[in-house]
């Protein structure tokens, strides 16, 4: 039932991708994608997704507010990747503090 629970929004997501929309749906579908991979603790594609998005649109994933808290999140788990760290200093993103 699990299993059920986290794939159904993964599919629904896959299916509602606007590979040839606008640059800001598609990093938005990309936040979104990387949110759900980091759930079921796939931090690396999670990661990925996340730096996929950074290329289309930086600025988007500087500054919206789940791409900060999903990297933050990940900066608070032992030994976060390389990546997130480096993604986390061009976000200027902290794994404390306030989070706005």
């Amino acid at each position: 039932m699990i299993y059920r629970e986290i794939r159904l929004p993964l599919t629904i997501a896959r299916l509602g991708a606007d590979r040839n929309g606008r640059p800001e749906r598609q990093v938005r579908h990309a936040i979104e994608t990387a949110r759900a991979l980091a759930r079921w603790n796939r931090i690396d594609d999670a990661l990925g997704a996340l730096l996929d998005a950074e290329v289309i649109g930086p600025d988007q994933v500087r500054y919206h507010r789940l791409s900060r808290d999903l990297v933050r999140d990940i900066l608070t788990r032992p030994r976060p990747p390389r990546v997130a760290v480096e993604l986390s200093e061009r976000m200027g993103v902290r794994s404390g503090g306030p989070r706005w």
